[in-house]
């Protein structure tokens, strides 16, 4: 009948027509991308104002001013002049004994346990057990296939190890403070790593270790620090800078052969 078909089509007209008004209501899919864009825009650019970005550039400025002022004062003290002596000391602690002997064997034992009489001794030998645990590290890395470790690894853990010379056993009380509480945290990151990867053995163990030397080492710090440098004659390796453990050595004997190791490293 006519009228059922005007009313279907009605209907529909009526259908399309709103279908239309919502489409124009809603706006195209590049609309609603645009204007997310300047709305971005907008607070970006209440963000990046030109106040801002000159209080920006000035607080670079100063830290950069402050970055280069920290260096040249560390030049002044001689960051750079130990290199030689700390190697020596990190390949051969046990040099301020003369080598293995009975007293170092006991002193060993003693810096295990906090009971060592010989701060000194103690902080550097554990010095060089956490370097040795990083570089052990490194090489259980490169066993993996995890080659960037290798380097990463080996260098922070000599870096450290040379800060931590230079701050306690060098500068004494300059900068044993912040080198503390920088060991402190290195102790319980070692930690959290060690008990993160407690899924691999290995790794677990290493951090372990790297935790507990390091913890010694925080703990004889402190003696390390207030030690007065002892006479010519009480430094037993021949050191003579007027430093225990630190600086050159005595002339060799005739005849006396030098160690090619350590005579590469320094």
């Amino acid at each position: 009948p006519a009228e059922l078909r005007n009313e279907r089509g009605g209907c529909a007209r009526t259908m399309q027509g709103n279908v239309l008004s919502g489409q124009q209501a809603s706006g195209s899919p590049w609309d609603a991308v645009k204007g997310a864009g300047e709305s971005i825009k907008a607070g970006a650019d209440k963000v990046f104002t030109k106040e801002n970005r000159d209080k920006a550039a000035a607080a670079a400025a100063n830290a950069k001013k402050h970055a280069n002022d920290t260096h040249e004062e560390l030049k002044r003290a001689g960051i750079y002049n130990h290199f030689g002596s700390f190697n020596r000391e990190l390949i051969k602690p046990w040099d301020t004994y003369g080598g293995f002997s009975p007293e170092l064997k006991t002193e060993a034992k003693k810096t295990f346990v906090l009971m060592s009489e010989d701060s000194m001794f103690s902080f550097q030998l554990c010095n060089s057990l956490s370097f040795f645990a990083g570089v052990l590290s490194a090489i259980w890395s490169f066993l993996r296939g995890h080659y960037l470790e290798v380097i990463w690894g080996t260098l922070i853990s000599y870096l450290l190890a040379y800060w931590f010379y230079f701050a306690f056993v060098i500068e004494k009380s300059k900068y044993s403070t912040c080198s503390q509480i920088s060991l402190a945290i290195y102790v319980a990151f070692t930690l959290l790593s060690a008990f993160i990867g407690l899924i691999y053995p290995i790794s677990s163990i290493i951090n372990f270790a790297k935790a507990y030397f390091a913890a010694l080492m925080l703990w004889y710090a402190h003696s390390v620090t207030k030690m007065a440098p002892p006479a010519e004659s009480a430094v037993p390796t021949g050191y003579e800078d007027g430093s225990y453990g630190v600086g050159k050595k005595k002339k060799k004997k005739k005849g006396e052969q030098q160690d090619p190791f350590i005579g590469a490293l320094v």
